[in-house]
């Protein structure tokens, strides 16, 4: 255990035993110092130990794990997953896939992401209205419908502020077959979400989640690598593949926000070898007048992850 000072006095942890949570929760509310855990993750979930940890924090998932922050978890990610079966059998029979859907852990996203062919895109947009969605935003690209508070984003190409930074039409032909929602219907391969979460964060978002780490540490493999090269975001892959390490050697810690001069290089990448991203980015002087680009602008800087 170590002393390090950065804003605060923090304590560095490398931690295997729940049990030493509570204490080191009430010693921290003494004594004013914050608690870093560096934990084994790939450990806890082996060896089952996650129900363990959900009861060493009753102040997070209430008490016996079964508090408000668990059950609400647990009640969101039940709805999402009805959602996404409702929209699977909508789409059926057209040439879709979601994305940034399939994950090595259980999670809830706050929209769901649909890569659709661009020729059927209209079709999957008349079908989803017929079920009650509305548009909200139609953009290049990008047709954004909502329904009670669930977000569905239909995409041809993924995009960022209206210019392409990944060929949409190559990795629907990565998709396959799935029920991970009870719902037959298209996921991407696990080789192309390793691709898509690697180029999402490094040339979308310039922000590096948890999620993505595991991501990349779970699913990486030679399949991944050589889609990522033959889309073009080889440096994309790599790059996330560095931040694992970092993360690993606790040089950094995730969600990590890249610095202007990273941001700056990635998108340099991008444009100097991305034919589709250097020519949709023309769009960029039609966001320039866009109403909604100065508040999108200043939240992307303020905002630590997403």
């Amino acid at each position: 255990m170590g002393l390090l000072i950065r804003e605060g006095p923090f304590f560095v942890l490398t931690y295997y035993s729940p049990a030493l949570l509570p204490v080191l929760y009430l010693l921290s509310k003494i004594l004013g110092f914050h608690v870093v855990v560096k934990m084994d993750w790939d450990g806890v979930i082996r060896g089952n130990r996650a129900k363990r940890l959900v009861r060493a924090l009753p102040g997070v998932f209430g008490k016996d794990g079964g508090g408000p922050g668990l059950e609400g978890e647990t009640g969101r990610y039940a709805r999402f997953m009805e959602n996404a079966a409702e929209v699977a059998s909508a789409l059926r029979g057209l040439d879709y896939a979601f994305f940034k859907f399939l994950r090595p852990l259980r999670h809830v996203s706050v929209d769901l992401d649909v890569l659709v062919r661009a020729e059927h895109v209209a079709e999957a947009a008349r079908r989803l209205l017929a079920r009650g969605f509305r548009p909200v935003v139609i953009e290049p690209y990008t047709i954004t419908l909502e329904r009670r508070g669930f977000i569905v984003d239909l995409y041809t190409h993924p995009s960022f502020a209206w210019a392409v930074y990944l060929d949409g039409g190559r990795l629907l032909d990565e998709a396959e077959e799935g029920d991970e929602w009870g719902e037959r219907g298209r996921l991407l391969t696990r080789p192309a979400e390793v691709v898509v979460a690697a180029a999402h964060a490094v040339y979308k978002e310039h922000i590096y989640l948890l999620m993505d780490y595991f991501v990349v540490k779970r699913w990486l493999d030679k399949r991944a690598i050589a889609l990522a090269e033959e889309l073009g975001v080889g440096f994309a892959l790599g790059l996330a593949a560095a931040l694992n390490d970092a993360i690993e050697a606790g040089a950094i810690e995730a969600p990590y926000k890249f610095p202007p001069g990273l941001t700056a290089r990635v998108l340099t990448e991008r444009f100097v070898n991305c034919p589709a991203f250097r020519g949709s980015s023309l769009n960029f002087l039609r966001l320039a007048f866009n109403k909604r680009t100065p508040g999108l602008l200043l939240s992307r800087l303020r905002r630590a992850s997403y």
